[in-house]
């Protein structure tokens, strides 16, 4: 009974196989996707030397077909790789070049990301500075530490 729940998760994770399994069992996600990860989807899509000289804003996406597991390619500041099997908004940004507002596309994947990862990103952050040492070489005491500090964090 998974329905409409949402999960967002950082580029660690996310491969274009996890967004179709999530799918079937009815878990929406968005993510942040690395390079390695596309296989081969990326050349479907607008290079980041193409989507650069469009110019702030320009993305490329692909839909899978058969899953309907989405693929996007944006150039903000820098490319950003998003993969979703979620769902263009305008929202106005300042341009250095015209040196005024101008209206720039969005997609909702972007959007939906931006308001959800910032716990993922604040955690990841609050457990770099707060850094329970120990030295081990043991993989279970490392997951242990962690859920400590995650613990601590949140706490």
């Amino acid at each position: 009974m998974n329905v409409n729940c949402k999960v967002y998760f950082d580029n660690f994770f996310p491969s274009i196989s996890l967004m179709n399994s999530l799918k079937e069992d009815r878990l929406w996600s968005v993510a942040t996707i690395r390079k390695d990860r596309l296989k081969g989807a990326d050349k479907l899509l607008l290079s980041e030397k193409d989507l650069k000289k469009k110019g702030c804003g320009a993305f490329d996406s692909v839909v899978e077909a058969d899953s309907g597991v989405t693929l996007l390619r944006w150039f903000k500041n820098s490319l950003v790789q998003m993969v979703s099997n979620f769902v263009t908004q305008q929202v106005r940004r300042w341009s250095k070049k015209e040196h005024r507002f101008i209206n720039v596309e969005r997609p909702v994947m972007a959007v939906e990301n931006n308001n959800h990862v910032r716990g993922v990103d604040l955690c990841d952050m609050l457990l770099s500075m707060y850094q329970i040492c120990h030295r081990s070489t043991k993989y279970y005491t490392h997951i242990i530490f962690y859920c400590a500090g995650v613990a601590v964090v949140n706490g």
